[in-house]
């Protein structure tokens, strides 16, 4: 359990680091495909939507995140994550909470299914 509890918490690192790095396949990879962000119109996208968003996103926005993993709840193949995302940009920092369920997948891999964000008070 703690071994997936690490795994879990390692994609968010993944997700930080590819998301600092402007990586949109990177950032794509840590999720399944399709997937569901309840924040996008529509809500289910696959892999190569986000990276095509994330494109466009990174060549006119230089924000930065910091993401907390405040819980991992681990049932079996499937696990629950939720914390909260400092963004920093040239308008200041924004704090976000968010929720996520992921999923194992046949290449052993934990990847973000569902995601939903929205900004803490």
């Amino acid at each position: 359990m703690d071994d997936d509890i690490r795994a879990v918490r390692e994609v968010l690192d993944r997700f930080v680091e590819a998301w600092n790095s402007r990586s949109p396949q990177g950032f794509a990879e840590l999720y399944t495909d399709p997937h569901v962000d309840i924040n996008h119109s529509p809500a289910v996208e696959t892999r190569a939507a986000t990276v095509a968003a994330l494109r466009e996103r990174f060549e006119h926005s230089l924000e930065s995140l910091s993401v907390t993993s405040d819980q991992v709840l681990v049932l079996g193949d499937w696990a629950v994550q939720r914390g909260h995302i400092e963004v920093s940009g040239k308008d200041g920092k924004r704090l976000l909470c968010y929720m996520e369920l992921l999923r194992r997948e046949q290449d052993g891999q934990w990847r973000v299914h569902w995601g939903i964000d929205a900004p803490l008070r």
